[in-house]
């Protein structure tokens, strides 16, 4: 194993490592779960859903994982890092944000960039399942950037068994990040993203009796949340959401050691605002030439195939090893 990604030749571009990642990743087992769930101060409900190994005993790790945005706990980049975990004996906590996946139904409010405050809750409860466990966070994508808000806005005494935090390939700006996924290359993403949002929203809309207002498969994701998002979530408009909810904000504030891994050619992030934000000694910055969005396919030899699910394990094991806790 080894800490610099080097792609597979045939697919080194940005482009092919996010469509090859995705394809690759998609296709993968069911995990057994409990499925959890968790009532939120305004009503609504997340559903966790907790894979425990034969072998894994209270006290020892346990590994959360937030997905992006239209996924969830069965997403193939969650349930090939949840695998991977799993397989190495680590509890694993897949958290699906409110109304994604089958919880649609138990939740009334969509999440969003900035819904922080929901994963404190999931933390408070995982905490309670085992309170001497070392905890670690694992956002991607979107949930990269709810992870890393969440990191700037909580203490390290309020959560003394989190032990660290990642963020891979986290939208930290989302103003950038959404005109990126508007230039025309970048077309196949923003247009799956939106149709996806959009049969969200009548879903939910229809479980719900809430009026939607007119929601065209044309309309641009920025669009889509400032007519949708920003309003269900108590914004004037997109303008505020998206100043409000970019977790570049808060890093500077962040205390809990916290690893953000990305890459410079991802077609949907800018690395710019990753590399140049003001951050606090305890945020560190792994930002590899080549990899795209959530990609990290390798050449077999170099950590096998799935490099980032490989770098993640090797970097919390070195860390429970180092305080003598594995």
């Amino acid at each position: 194993m080894t800490d610099v990604f080097t792609p597979i030749p045939v697919f080194r571009s940005g482009h092919h490592q996010t469509i090859v990642g995705y394809l690759l990743r998609r296709w993968q087992r069911a995990l057994q779960a409990t499925l959890h769930r968790l009532v939120l101060p305004d009503g609504d409900c997340l559903h966790i859903h907790d894979s425990i190994p034969t072998s894994w005993q209270p006290g020892q790790p346990i590994i959360m994982i937030v997905h992006g945005l239209g996924g969830s706990h069965t997403s193939g980049s969650v349930l090939r890092l949840a695998w991977e975990f799993f397989r190495h004996r680590f509890r694993t906590v897949r958290i699906n944000l409110r109304g994604s996946g089958e919880s649609l139904p138990e939740a009334k409010k969509p999440y969003h960039a900035g819904c922080s405050a929901d994963i404190v809750h999931v933390l408070e409860t995982v905490n309670k399942w085992s309170p001497t466990s070392p905890l670690f966070l694992i956002g991607l994508s979107l949930g990269g950037n709810i992870v890393l808000k969440l990191a700037g806005e909580v203490e390290q005494q309020q959560f003394p068994q989190l032990k660290k935090i990642y963020a891979v390939s986290p939208p930290v700006d989302l103003e950038k990040c959404s005109q990126l996924l508007s230039l025309p290359k970048n077309a196949v993403y923003e247009k799956r993203f939106v149709a996806e949002l959009i049969e969200m929203a009548q879903q939910r809309a229809r479980f719900h009796q809430q009026q939607l207002p007119e929601l065209s498969r044309s309309l641009t994701l920025r669009q889509f949340d400032d007519i949708y998002t920003a309003p269900s979530i108590g914004y004037s408009g997109v303008e505020e959401y998206y100043e409000k909810a970019s977790s570049r904000h808060v890093l500077s504030r962040i205390t809990i050691p916290t690893h953000i891994l990305s890459a410079e050619d991802d077609p949907m992030i800018d690395p710019i605002p990753i590399r140049e934000s003001p951050r606090s000694r305890s945020v560190t910055i792994q930002l590899t030439p080549f990899g795209g969005h959530l990609g990290f396919i390798s050449r077999p030899g170099k950590g096998g195939w799935y490099w980032l699910e490989k770098q993640l394990l090797q970097q919390i094991t070195s860390t429970l090893q180092n305080e003598g806790s594995l």
